[in-house]
């Protein structure tokens, strides 16, 4: 624990020496983003979604678990760092464990920010049962860190793997969601197989008093995310056992 602990210092402090620059850029992406969505519709005069509640709030709870699950993918998915490897007391599971900490600090810090700015400059807040929300962030934290898993095991065979998951994130910014609830989702064929979709959908039935979710569950994306940790930690041990530079198809 010691040691994943400087390693994660030592992580972050790698991505942005200074701190307060560091929070600044890690809440930017997300806060603009729905700032600008926000935007689009007070301007075109239309609702985010059918539900009595703040829309600016339903847009940061979409966007904000849609980015915490989608950087803490790609941050496992690059967390082994040979430089780092021939040091005896570093393992492929401790430099997992140290991205994943730091992109799990990096996102609930910038989480706790922006509603804490929606609440001290507009005076909104919606929180319905805060241990739900929190349970659906964690588990789209470990959803995250699955698939990170899963691909960094791809990536050290297949070139095309890092096309994958540009893929993937594009199709998980259109199936998640984030623009409307699961009840009265259109052609939910489309979105009822993500599992982001229902965590999204979850996490809103959690923070509107006037939202309860009928057609989305938890459990879904709970068998999905330990499917997912389980095949990330059968191919990163496979890769670690019988990986080889000398077939490696980028060499």
């Amino acid at each position: 624990m010691s040691l994943v602990y400087s390693m994660t210092v030592r992580d972050l402090r790698i991505q942005q020496r200074n701190a307060a620059l560091g929070i600044l850029i890690t809440i930017a992406t997300p806060l603009a983003t729905c700032l600008l969505f926000y935007a689009m519709m007070e301007l075109m005069r239309m609702r985010s979604a059918p539900v009595r509640g703040d829309d600016l709030t339903f847009l940061l709870t979409g966007f904000m678990v849609f980015f915490f699950h989608i950087k803490t993918a790609s941050a496992v998915a690059g967390a082994v760092n040979p430089s780092m490897m021939p040091h005896q007391r570093a393992t492929p599971f401790m430099f997992v464990c140290v991205k994943a900490t730091a992109a799990a600090y990096q996102n609930a810090l910038a989480f706790i920010v922006i509603f804490s700015l929606n609440y001290l400059l507009r005076g909104v807040w919606e929180m319905q049962y805060p241990l739900t929300a929190m349970f659906a962030i964690f588990i789209a934290w470990v959803y995250g860190i699955g698939l990170g898993m899963v691909f960094l095991a791809l990536q050290r065979y297949f070139t095309w793997a890092g096309v994958v998951k540009v893929a993937y994130t594009r199709i998980m910014f259109f199936t998640s969601g984030k623009f409307f609830l699961g009840n009265n989702a259109p052609y939910r064929e489309f979105y009822d197989w993500n599992p982001l979709f229902h965590i999204i959908d979850q996490m809103r039935s959690a923070v509107f008093v006037n939202y309860t979710a009928h057609t989305t569950t938890l459990v879904y994306p709970v068998v999905f995310t330990f499917a997912f940790l389980v095949l990330g930690f059968l191919g990163e041990s496979y890769v670690r056992r019988n990986y080889s530079a000398s077939h490696f198809p980028g060499a």
